[in-house]
């Protein structure tokens, strides 16, 4: 278990366990772009506001009616 501990980084403090963390999905980030995973969130995402807008406006007009 110790050396989990000691593989994984659980033994520094936080701060610094966040640094190391920050540093690695920074250098993640431009696989984002070549796996396209960027190009997926921008084809769903209108259908995505489209439909939390509508059930947001359902919601806030059947709330002012039962209000």
């Amino acid at each position: 278990m110790a050396q989990l501990r000691h593989s994984l980084g659980l033994g520094l403090p936080t701060w610094r366990q966040y640094l190391i963390w920050l540093n690695s999905f920074v250098l993640w980030q431009p696989s984002l772009y070549r796996d396209g995973l960027v190009n997926v969130i921008t084809n769903v995402l209108p259908a995505t506001l489209l439909v939390f807008g509508s059930g947001t406006i359902l919601a806030f007009l059947v709330g002012q009616w039962l209000g």
